[in-house]
């Protein structure tokens, strides 16, 4: 029997995991912003590329002299062509390409960030709201087994040390019943601003049959394979070895400022000006035109070759940090996996322990319809029952999150993908 405590049970579910992260993924305003980000680098990278292209520019101007007659008018058309510019062109293109890449990948980071932050609200979520029932058993039977204590007291039947006991209890049971419901108040705000949704009601959970079902199809795959795997797809890791390429490319092209620039220009100008020896309005029109090419050679002491240096330097670091960050990535994966089979275990546990408590709160329904025993016992065991139900759930949501941190720690390859309602 795989199925959750009747506490989770929903009436009518419209949202479920799936539906949450989905609605995330599309409207979470920091990933809007992320993409905004993204379609930034994507038109600086396109600017850079246009100057490929001839640069042309047209002007014209009116002007008079003291000695004109009338006014002289000139229109000039001006063409440039990059032939050799390196370091302010080519790679520079190649480098805000790498950017545009590197700004896709801190997306897909944010992404699994959110996505992570989501789960483990959702789960949250799910464990506290499981304690409603608690919470509503703790009320109905707190008063009653507190009254039972006040006459035992009386009648001689507990010592006053006992009562006490009890009373400390009851104190107990009453901050359970506020912290369970602050508790689910709090879970559902921040559910509600993980997804940046409000008014959530229902929900699909995800039982302890389905985590149980997730992790073991994680367990029956290879570890190493996991790992190996983990190392391509972690979005952290990529950044890493994207800065490096773009630390090394800059290093290039500071070097490369050392050579010279060369392009081709053409200009031609169209001049409308009075005929001042004859002094009438007739015109000299003329087209001259000028064709040439254009070498550029720069030198600014040494300040590029340092500049390369420290993008050397920046280069080497990020291969450093890389290197650390897979062994990282790899202790990281291993834990995991790890937390998952402790998980299955505890999730094996706890489903007998929940098995056996319903067999027991069973018994006691049985008991109390006969008259055995009385209302205030009947309601510790039903405090009893519910616990264990709670119980039970908070292992599976706390497997739930151990399944989500597993999932991002391996760069989102088995997400959970549970968008069914749950059976009793």
């Amino acid at each position: 029997m795989g199925a959750i405590p009747p506490t989770l049970q929903n009436v009518s579910p419209t949202e479920s995991l799936a539906s949450l992260r989905k609605y995330a993924f599309e409207n979470r305003s920091d990933l809007q912003a992320a993409l905004e980000v993204t379609r930034q680098r994507e038109a600086q990278e396109y600017a850079i590329l246009m100057k490929h292209f001839p640069q042309i520019t047209l002007s014209t101007n009116v002007q008079k002299s003291q000695k004109d007659t009338l006014p002289e008018q000139q229109l000039q058309l001006s063409l440039s062509q990059a032939l050799f510019a390196p370091a302010t062109i080519y790679l520079p293109h190649k480098l805000a390409g790498l950017g545009t890449q590197t700004s896709k990948i801190q997306e897909r980071l944010q992404q699994n960030n959110a996505q992570l932050e989501l789960e483990q609200a959702f789960f949250d979520l799910q464990n506290i709201s499981a304690k409603k029932a608690l919470k509503e058993t703790l009320k109905m039977a707190t008063p009653v087994i507190t009254e039972r204590a006040q006459i035992q007291l009386h009648n001689g039947l507990i010592s006053p040390v006992e009562f006490q006991e009890q009373m400390a209890r009851y104190a107990s049971a009453s901050a359970s019943i506020v912290q369970i419901g602050q508790g689910n108040i709090i879970a559902q705000k921040r559910l509600e601003l993980t997804a940046e949704r409000t008014g959530l009601k229902e929900v699909f959970w995800i039982s302890a049959h389905q985590i149980r079902d997730a992790i073991n199809k994680v367990l029956g795959k290879d570890r190493k394979i996991i790992i190996e795997q983990s190392l391509v797809k972690r979005p952290d890791r990529e950044l890493l070895d994207y800065a490096a390429r773009q630390a090394e490319l800059q290093s290039i092209i500071n070097k490369t400022n050392y050579l010279p620039t060369a392009s081709l220009f053409a200009t031609m100008y169209a001049t409308k000006r009075a005929n001042t020896a004859l002094a009438t309005a007739e015109t000299l029109i003329n087209y001259p035109w000028v064709v040439g090419v254009n070498f550029s050679w720069n030198f600014d002491s040494l300040s590029k070759m340092f500049s390369g240096r420290a993008s050397h330097a920046e280069y080497l670091s990020q291969i450093l940090k890389k290197k650390r960050t897979d062994l990282t990535i790899q202790q990281e994966v291993d834990e995991s996996f790890r937390l998952l089979e402790t998980d299955l275990s505890k999730l094996e546990a706890a489903k007998q322990t929940y098995m056996h408590g319903k067999k027991a709160f069973e018994q006691k329904i049985l008991e109390f319809d006969m008259g055995l025993i009385a209302q205030g016992e009947f309601l510790a065991a039903k405090t009893s029952w519910d616990q264990v139900q709670a119980d039970y759930v908070q292992v599976t949501t706390d497997a739930g999150k151990n399944y989500a941190r597993f999932n991002f720690r391996t760069g989102n390859q088995l997400p959970l993908t549970i968008d069914t309602p749950v059976v009793a």
